[in-house]
């Protein structure tokens, strides 16, 4: 299963085989929607979905605890889905979902503190 290749890429700690099966999986998912229109869209989109899931997986990376949480979260989308549990599913996706937009929105923050702090030892320097 693709979710069990992405056991297999975190256990070997490899975050370049991470993004590309974290991709396939929400792939995956869409197809099983059998939303047509989703369907269509996504797959004219699925470049940039690997692309951007490489993003934010080397984001997510970054912190041990992040990569721990993710498999989690795909291993309860999983399991939901498998148990045909609609609000399961929904809450899952959404707990997914919030922790991804929160965790990249604190990384935005810090990259942009470490940019203001790497100015403010520059001018210190500059005088």
């Amino acid at each position: 299963t693709i979710l069990g290749k992405i056991e297999q890429a975190h256990q070997r700690q490899s975050p370049e085989d991470e993004a590309r099966l974290d991709a396939e999986f929400h792939m995956a998912i869409i197809e099983a929607s059998h939303n047509v229109v989703m369907l269509h869209m996504m797959r004219s989109m699925f470049q940039l979905l690997r692309e951007g899931v490489f993003y934010n997986r080397q984001v997510m990376f970054c912190q041990k605890t992040r990569r721990m949480t993710l498999l989690d979260q795909h291993r309860a989308i999983n399991s939901a889905l498998q148990q045909r549990d609609p609000d399961a599913a929904r809450a899952a996706m959404l707990a997914h979902l919030g922790f991804v937009e929160t965790a990249l929105s604190d990384q935005q923050k810090a990259e942009r503190n470490e940019a203001v702090a790497r100015q403010r030892i520059w001018h210190e320097r500059q005088r």
